[in-house]
Order: C-alpha cells, then sequence, then structure tokens
C-alpha cells in the first residue's frame, strides 16, 4: 500500500474524496490536473491501524464505506482484531476530522443471506422492498450523524450488484452518488 501511495505522489496525483467529484459535477469546482479516489469497502479495523496512518505520512485523503452494523457492534465491544474487526464510530470520527470521507454501504445488507446485496427479491412486493432498503440504508445516515460524522452523500453497492428499483430509494435519502463495479470506461 505504502509503495502505492509513494507512486501516487511521485507522479502528481492528488487525492480526491466523493463530495471533491460531486462538487465538480455539480457546481464546477476545479478538480486536480491528475485526480485519484482511494476507496476502503466494509470499514475494517485494519484500514485504521494500517492505511490510516500511511495516508496521513503521505499527506492524501480517501473515503471509507462502511457497513452500519458493524461500526455499531464493534463501537460497543472491546475485541479488536485487526484481522475481522470494524472500526468504531470514534476512530471514523478521527479519521474524518483528518479528511477521510466516510460513506454509506448499507447497515445490515451487506451479509444479509436471504438476499444478495440490496437485490429485490422476486417475491417481494414494491412497498415492502422501498420500506425496507430506506430503513436500512437511511439508519446509517442516522447513525452517522448521531456519532458526529458528516452524513453521506454517496453509497456503495454491496458486492458491485446493481438494483433498478434501489436508485429512488437512494436518491430519496440524500445520495448524490453511488460505487458499482462495472469495468467500463467512465461517461
Amino acid at each position: 500500500f505504502e509503495a502505492g501511495l509513494k507512486y501516487i505522489k511521485k507522479n502528481g496525483y492528488i487525492t480526491v474524496t466523493v463530495n471533491d467529484l460531486i462538487s465538480y459535477c455539480q457546481e464546477g469546482k476545479v478538480l486536480p490536473e491528475k485526480p485519484i479516489m482511494i476507496t476502503f469497502d466494509d470499514g475494517y479495523e485494519s484500514v485504521y491501524k494500517y492505511a490510516y496512518p500511511i495516508l496521513c505520512k503521505y499527506e492524501m485523503t480517501a473515503v471509507v464505506n462502511i457497513i452500519g452494523q458493524y461500526t455499531d457492534l464493534y463501537s460497543t465491544i472491546s475485541d479488536h482484531n485487526v484481522n475481522y474487526a470494524h472500526m468504531t464510530w470514534n476512530e471514523l470520527y478521527e479519521m474524518q476530522q483528518y479528511g477521510i470521507e466516510i460513506q454509506n454501504h448499507t447497515y445490515d445488507l451487506h451479509a444479509n443471506t436471504s438476499r444478495y446485496g440490496i437485490q429485490k427479491k422476486s417475491n417481494e412486493s414494491d412497498a415492502a422492498y422501498e420500506k425496507m432498503l430506506y430503513e436500512d440504508l437511511n439508519n446509517v445516515q442516522t447513525r452517522c450523524k448521531e456519532n458526529r460524522i458528516t452524513v453521506p452523500t454517496a453509497f456503495a453497492y454491496p458486492f458491485g450488484k446493481i438494483s433498478k428499483e434501489a436508485l429512488p430509494i437512494i436518491k430519496k435519502i440524500g445520495i448524490k452518488a453511488v460505487f458499482c463495479c462495472w469495468e467500463r470506461v467512465n461517461i
């Protein structure tokens, strides 16, 4: 990771956040000549322990997409094994104060075994799906606000699985950008 950051810095790349990109798209804010976004999904403790100090060393920022349920859980227990634990709200707040951006990766749908990510079930009504997804995603928004974290403006689809039914709900909670796993040129 550190070798990658050295390369980025040596070659003139400047890290940006989702909100920088949103400001560029919506307000015409100028981006650096060589912008690059570093993202981490899930909010693992290893990001805090290993990546965060190196980002600070090279004066770079990043985006962390958290799973709210795990952030809540690890904020209340003392098990912080770097091999599997997730960051706490206090760790996220510390990172945010430095310039790391915290974004939404669902509250409890990432590991939900009854559906694949946020996919709508074949037998699920539109109303039931909308209610479930709105409550889950909005829970992250609320928990962030309650824990001094800027309310997320981006959402990372679990497993990169996009659901056409989800986009209006995602927009409804104030999300302005989404992350997926498409391999293609941005247009």
